[in-house]
């Protein structure tokens, strides 16, 4: 019965431990972006200033500023080519899983009778045990805008199930990967750290 209980508690952990990474995004194909020479951020609105603490905005535009000045783009003081927002939300959903128990279902199963032996009472019942556990879905919004035309150039958006504590190397590569898309390359390849 231990073992069961255990399970029980273990599946949520299992399902939340597997990448349910999502990502999308989105780009005006109207638009050459190596025209833009230069960006800057907007200032985060209420919603996500709520949530971020200033170290979690100056390592957002960190990662973000890095993959921009990957692709040639300088941060600018003045008036910038491309305005670049970032956007979070927190979601608090609910997930559920189920385990079905065929081997305590009640029917004494031995080689002479039971589902597989002779005088089959009908088969075995299973118990199906459902199990509901809550957890908290980030989505991350990255809107990069033409500040001349005063339009959205480029979209990023990714969702990811958050863990308890905050992963700031799995935070860095959900950006890296929301500019997969981006119609620019990088010039120059990442470096691995030490």
């Amino acid at each position: 019965m231990k073992k069961i209980i255990f399970l029980f508690l273990l599946i949520p952990f299992i399902f939340i431990q597997c990448s349910t990474l999502k990502i999308a995004s989105d780009v005006d194909s109207g638009i050459d972006f190596t025209q833009y020479k230069t960006y800057n951020f907007l200032p985060f609105n209420k919603q996500s200033n709520d949530i971020l603490s200033d170290k979690d905005k100056a390592k957002l535009r960190e990662f973000v500023g890095s993959e921009l000045e990957k692709r040639g783009y300088t941060k600018s003081t003045g008036m910038p080519d491309l305005a670049v927002n970032i956007f979070v939300i927190i979601s608090e959903k609910t997930g559920t899983s189920t385990y079905n128990d065929y081997y305590s279902s009640g029917i004494t199963v031995d080689y002479y009778s039971g589902p597989w032996g002779y005088n089959n009472p009908g088969g075995v019942s299973p118990y199906t045990t459902m199990h509901s556990f809550d957890y908290k879905e980030g989505t991350l919004i990255l809107d990069i805008f033409d500040v001349q035309k005063k339009q959205l150039a480029y979209q990023g958006i990714a969702k990811e199930v958050l863990n308890a504590k905050t992963d700031w190397k799995k935070i860095e590569n959900i950006i890296t990967k929301l500019f997969n898309k981006f119609p620019k390359e990088p010039k120059q390849k990442p470096t691995k750290k030490p």
